[in-house]
């Protein structure tokens, strides 16, 4: 693993994990820019920070665990476990996050995930 980027990402990932919304603002770029197939593209800082707060509050129980990372020069790849339970509906799904570290911030995370369509059909709104 790349030392200065895995010195970011991993603190990051444990910032985000447990929910330190502050540290996590601290290690994230102000002009992030973060995609995934739930939110689309967002960008800023508290933009990101917001995306991830509200995983935690919008759901009845979430949890992300971190199966692997691989860190070469300024990117990292991690493969996250994220189980959930929100409105009687449940999330079990894999995740790939695909980051970007500059200036020791993570300036872009791109989400991919195993099931698109479950996992929108978890994250979109009910009334």
């Amino acid at each position: 693993m790349d030392a200065a980027t895995q010195e970011t990402v991993v603190p990051w990932l444990e910032a985000r994990a447990s929910r330190d919304l502050t540290r996590l603002g601290e290690l994230t770029a102000p002009d992030a820019r973060w995609e995934s197939p739930v939110a689309g593209v967002v960008h800023g800082r508290a933009a990101i920070v917001r995306q991830v707060e509200e995983g935690f509050e919008d759901t009845d129980r979430f949890a992300s665990e971190v199966l692997s990372v691989e860190c070469r020069a300024d990117r990292a790849v991690v493969v996250i476990h994220n189980t959930g339970r929100r409105e009687g509906e449940e999330l079990d799904s894999l995740q790939m996050l695909f980051l970007r570290v500059a200036d020791r911030l993570v300036a872009d995370v791109k989400i991919a995930v195993d099931d698109e369509d479950a996992v929108e059909a978890f994250w979109q709104d009910r009334t």
